[in-house]
């Protein structure tokens, strides 16, 4: 037996690369076939159980309770009461109707609201699935973008990783807009290398829809005086906060950063923030310490978000090269940039 192994082991060493990088290839390709399998099991399997917007569409529907207060009573698009009463209205969705759903924050600014208007213009159901199209086109977007950093070679296996990685078919089912904010990043990106950093600026602008995840590119671009992509994102966060302004007014616009404070601490206050279900330091420290107060969990966030902060920073270290090619080492590789919104994810945990 033991002879066999071994000589299991000598054929396997003397395979060609070529033929181990082909075998490699495939079984990448089949393992995101078989979880894209997955996903579509565990949607319709959550569909049959609980019906739409009660964990299927959850965020979905709080976006559309809050545009529909925006076009009612625009100052109140972060008061939870009056959320709460148009998303009862999606009650009849689910399994349990007699059962209503439990609203919670959306700390976006008034602009969201209004650009998410299309979407609930038809019925709930039919608006779920326009924005889930619309999800999926982005994820499809972001795969290419991404896999055409790869080798012709591998791009095919790389785009449908992507595709089916669980960040991107969970902001899928529950129905966030980070998808189309990542589209952004990686735009930002691209600009950077092509040397466009004012144009890299006004796509990183983006993320003012969800601030918390700027802080730490733009605390970069200043790092490394890239100026010209500072004055694309204040460009585009002045235009963001008169949009929103302009379209539910200025006590709804400065009632929006407690709509982020409800959402901070460990466990979030008094809302419906699922910290255990982010991708993130705060998840793994509510997870495996469910019995820590708030104040040491989130010392904990904290310390565990100042180490990645300083990894990252160590990785960026010396001259900013976001023109050179991607086989630089990894501590110079402008490839960085991609994985900077993990690393914000990560170290706002408390802020999400």
């Amino acid at each position: 037996m033991l002879g066999r192994v071994k000589v299991a082991l000598a054929n396997a060493l003397e395979t060609p690369p070529r033929v181990r990088i082909g075998r490699w290839r495939l079984f990448c390709t089949g393992l995101a076939v078989d979880l894209a399998v997955i996903w579509l099991a565990l949607f319709w399997s959550v569909y049959q159980r609980v019906g739409l917007f009660r964990w299927l569409g959850i965020d979905y529907g709080f976006h559309f309770s809050q545009t529909k207060t925006l076009w009612s009573e625009p100052e109140r698009i972060y008061d939870l009461a009056a959320l709460d009463q148009n998303l009862q209205t999606l009650v009849s969705y689910t399994t349990e109707p007699w059962h209503p759903l439990a609203a919670g924050p959306v700390p976006y600014p008034p602009i969201f609201a209004w650009l998410f208007t299309p979407f609930t213009l038809p019925s709930a159901p039919v608006g779920f699935l326009l924005w889930t199209v619309v999800n999926i086109v982005g994820a499809a977007y972001l795969a290419w973008l991404t896999s055409s950093l790869f080798p012709s070679r591998e791009r095919v296996w790389v785009g449908m990783l992507v595709l089916t990685s669980f960040p991107i078919a969970y902001t899928i089912f529950v129905g966030q807009p980070l998808i189309l904010l990542a589209c952004a990043v990686a735009q930002c990106y691209l600009n950077l290398r092509a040397g466009r950093d004012f144009h890299a600026g006004l796509w990183l602008a983006c993320l003012f829809l969800k601030p918390q995840y700027g802080i730490l590119l733009g605390t970069l671009l200043v790092w490394k005086r890239q100026w010209g992509a500072v004055a694309g994102v204040a460009l585009g966060g002045v235009l963001i906060v008169l949009g929103s302004a302009i379209v539910a007014g200025i006590p709804a616009l400065l009632s929006y950063p407690a709509s982020l404070s409800n959402l901070s601490g460990l466990r979030g206050i008094g809302t419906v923030a699922y910290p255990e279900q982010m991708v993130n330091w705060r998840a793994l420290v509510v997870s495996f310490g469910p019995n820590l107060s708030d104040r040491i969990g989130l010392l904990i966030v904290l310390l565990l978000g100042a180490a990645t902060v300083g990894a990252a920073a160590w990785s960026l270290r010396g001259p900013w090269m976001p023109e050179g090619p991607l086989s630089l080492p990894w501590s110079r590789r402008p490839f960085w940039l991609l994985c900077w919104p993990a690393i914000i994810a990560t170290c706002m945990g408390p802020l999400f």
